[in-house]
């Protein structure tokens, strides 16, 4: 009877062993299975934000604080990613211009940037027609920066300005006691030491993407040709005119729509570089097929902002060539 219940008890101690070993090693295992899940996490984690560039872009930070960089030496063209919108930032011997100024959503990007920069002070900013994806931030630009001059052109008139973006462009205008300049074609502006031709538009249009101001950026050797949205039109207009189209970059027009970028304008501007500002993902397919099936019959280099995020073109001195820097 003794011996039995020893066996018992034996027996029951062995199984409550066998029992907590089985939660301890249920309990390592759901340990390492989580510590596991953490890591992958974290790796997931780390793989998306390994490209600080692209997160300082999206931020609306400069990618690359050096030298060169910097507002007081040289020419630098910074095209922003501001979605479906345009924005270029450019600075030359202490003295900044802006083209275009995105959607107003985009405008703490463009205002970073600006900061980022060290810039506080606008001396030119250009909206090169009235659509709110080129002119939506400027007026909080006009209320948050200095702007010396303010460059457009001319409508007196049109049902596409019969918005409240533009009604409170008009009262930023007149808050600021800013008033706007309308350029003539073949005016020319000056910019720390870099030169900005306007070469259109060169006749009237109803539409307003052909009313676009079209520029030309030279700075020693370099070129740089902004295009607005001005659509095939307006650029066989330009290049029946005999202009000189030749550049280095090339602001695609239009996002890269199918009614922009004609082969004759392409082939005209010799480009090796272009830039398309587009947002991605975009319900309007932009950049078209065609348009970048042209642009690489050419040989030209094509940055996207919804792909390659802001692009930064840096020229040193009049005598130096041009530094891409693509983030």
């Amino acid at each position: 009877m003794e011996e039995k219940r020893k066996s018992k008890k034996l027996f029951i101690i062995i199984s409550a062993a066998v029992i907590l070993l089985s939660v301890i090693i249920a309990i390592a295992f759901a340990l390492r299975k989580n510590n596991t899940s953490q890591a992958e996490t974290t790796l997931a984690s780390d793989n998306e934000t390994t490209n600080w560039a692209e997160a300082l872009s999206d931020a609306g930070l400069s990618p690359v604080n050096t030298k060169s960089d910097s507002l007081s030496e040289g020419l630098c063209v910074d095209f922003l990613n501001v979605g479906q919108g345009d924005c270029a930032v450019i600075t030359c011997n202490s003295e900044c211009m802006i083209i275009d100024s995105g959607e107003k959503e985009y405008y703490q990007v463009i205002r970073n940037f600006l900061l980022n920069k060290g810039i506080s002070k606008i001396d030119v900013a250009m909206i090169s027609h009235p659509h709110t994806d080129h002119f939506g931030s400027m007026s909080s630009l006009l209320e948050d920066f200095d702007v010396d001059t303010l460059v457009m052109p001319e409508i007196k008139s049109h049902e596409d300005l019969n918005n409240k973006s533009y009604e409170d462009f008009i009262k930023s205008l007149k808050s600021n006691s800013i008033q706007p300049h309308y350029p003539d074609e073949g005016e020319k502006i000056y910019l720390g030491g870099a030169e900005i031709e306007i070469l259109g538009p060169v006749e009237e249009d109803e539409e307003i993407n052909n009313m676009s101001i079209v520029a030309m950026l030279r700075y020693g050797k370099s070129k740089f040709l902004f295009t607005g949205d001005a659509q095939k039109e307006e650029e066989i207009d330009i290049v029946e005119r005999g202009k000189d189209l030749t550049c280095d970059v090339l602001k695609v027009s239009h996002h890269g729509s199918s009614d922009s970028s004609d082969i004759a304008f392409i082939k005209a501007s010799s480009a090796d570089t272009a830039v398309i500002s587009v947002g991605e993902y975009n319900e309007y397919n932009h950049p078209n097929g065609v348009t970048l099936k042209n642009l690489l019959k050419e040989d030209i280099n094509i940055y996207r902002t919804d792909f390659d995020g802001t692009v930064s073109f840096y020229v040193e001195s009049e005598t130096s060539d041009i530094i891409t820097r693509n983030v």
